[in-house]
């Protein structure tokens, strides 16, 4: 199981990641977590997810399309920002005709990827890294090695700075 938080404290992040739990306040990023606690990682990337999204419509939103010439796949991103912060990316890559069209949808908090979503896998990220990787129906993958945990992070990552760098937005 991949699931595991790292230990030493950040700061807090900006209002609005903290998410409210039935029976007080819960964690406000996934290294507040006790280690291993692969449920309340789950839980905490659902809340994530759907608090940002309920605040969309308060939020700036830009949009820009990368490539797109006969045989190359265009890039559709749309970000929303918080007091110029990310706080959600939605990429679609889309085959020349529209075809085979993918999604990659990021939650922010604090300026870092939290959650990232694509066709098939999430994951739960604290400072870049990899806390959890789960399929599309947030059930965790059992056994995932650590050396291709560590270059799907790079890999996740390295792609989240280029499409916000591309939105004319520095990563922190």
């Amino acid at each position: 199981m991949l699931a595991g938080c790292r230990n030493g404290a950040k700061p807090s992040s900006p209002s609005g990641d903290a998410a409210v739990a039935t029976l007080g306040v819960a964690p406000a990023q996934f290294a507040d977590l006790a280690p291993g606690d692969t449920a309340g990682v789950v839980a905490m990337m659902r809340q994530t997810m759907r608090n940002i999204d309920a605040g969309l419509g308060q939020m700036t939103q830009r949009d820009t399309t990368l490539g797109g010439g006969a045989d190359s796949v265009s890039h559709h991103l749309t970000t929303w920002l918080q007091q110029g912060v990310p706080r959600k990316l939605v990429v679609i890559d889309s085959a020349a005709h529209g075809q085979n069209n993918s999604e990659t949808d990021v939650w922010f908090m604090g300026g870092d990827v939290a959650v990232l979503l694509q066709a098939a896998d999430a994951y739960a990220f604290d400072s870049d890294r990899i806390v959890l990787w789960t399929d599309e129906a947030l059930q965790p993958y059992r056994e995932v090695a650590p050396p291709l945990v560590m270059a799907k992070q790079a890999k996740l990552i390295d792609a989240v700075h280029r499409w916000l760098a591309a939105l004319g937005i520095r990563a922190p």
